[in-house]
């Protein structure tokens, strides 16, 4: 059971994202054309630079969060650096210069902005895949998105409404400041509330792969190492119509982008249903979460031989 710190923590940081995303979209490119004094042209290409380097970093930074092995885990390093660098990359976009060259204006710009990018990206990408490593239950995690709506909601209203009035009280680049800061709150406030968060499972691409040989291995169905993948491809199993399923949605078996939640190995077969027998113990009521199949099962999966 999630306590109110992680729900809280949680949806928190969808507050900051939705703040920054409503910036962007209201009032960049008026900044660009009426304060800084870019052509419209040029304005509008800096925005869409940015907004392509945006989608090129998008998935880079899931793999690498993925595959991060840390102590404190794969996503909260990433929003950690990732928002200290949003506050100042904030900071540094809303602070008007002047250049005597106007192409000089618009790569200083359009190379800040894509930095600003960069530095969300580390937090917003690990953050929306923190959701299905918090709980495996299907009412927590509509708990955790409601909490989550609600601050995206908050983070709407307040980035559309408290700039002007900061800006006619004060400057840009104070306008800046506080909206970074604001951002760089909302992630702290995440990262340090799932700091107990731990996770439970082994996030290699091969888990699937291992956990199926597995099962068959026990069923007396496959003789060979899991070495040789062309025994495992569903194709050569057709009455059986091997898949994996994850949380009743299925995958293929060699789907790359495995993550650290309950891989189960589920056969279909036309004519009875036949469950597998290397579920985690902890599914069940005071079941042991350390039960490991990769681990406890009787025999070695990359030896092949039995221990």
């Amino acid at each position: 059971m999630l306590t109110r710190r992680v729900k809280f923590g949680f949806g928190i940081g969808d507050l900051g994202g939705n703040l920054f995303f409503t910036i962007i979209g209201f009032y960049l490119l008026f900044y660009f054309t009426d304060i800084v004094g870019l052509n419209p042209a040029l304005s509008g290409t800096a925005v869409m630079i940015g907004k392509v380097w945006d989608a090129i970093t998008d998935p880079i930074t899931g793999y690498y969060s993925d595959r991060t092995k840390s102590r404190f885990g794969r996503r909260r390093p990433y929003i950690f650096i990732g928002a200290i660098f949003s506050f100042f990359f904030m900071i540094q976009l809303f602070t008007p210069v002047s250049m005597k060259n106007e192409m000089s204006l618009f790569l200083y710009y359009t190379l800040v902005y894509s930095l600003l990018n960069t530095a969300y990206t580390l937090v917003n990408i690990p953050y929306t895949a923190l959701l299905p490593e918090l709980t495996d239950d299907y009412h927590e995690r509509t708990i955790l998105t409601g909490y989550r709506m609600s601050f995206a909601v908050l983070g709407t209203f307040a980035g559309a409404a408290l700039v002007m009035p900061i800006l006619n009280a004060t400057s840009w680049p104070v306008m800046g400041g506080v909206m970074g800061g604001i951002m760089l709150a909302s992630a702290m406030i995440t990262v340090f509330a799932i700091r107990d968060l731990h996770h439970r499972y082994d996030d290699d691409p091969g888990r699937p792969r291992l956990l199926l040989h597995l099962y068959l291995r026990q069923q007396g169905s496959v003789p060979a190492c899991p070495r040789r993948p062309a025994l495992l491809q569903p194709a050569l199993h057709p009455l059986l119509g091997i898949r994996l399923q994850k949380n009743r949605q299925e995958k293929s078996v060699y789907d790359r982008h495995v993550d650290r939640e309950r891989w189960r190995p589920a056969f279909h077969h036309p004519w009875s249903r036949v469950r597998t027998d290397l579920r985690h113990r902890g599914d069940e009521p005071g079941g042991d979460r350390s039960f490991d199949p990769l681990r406890d099962a009787p025999f070695d999966p990359a030896g092949c031989r039995r221990v």
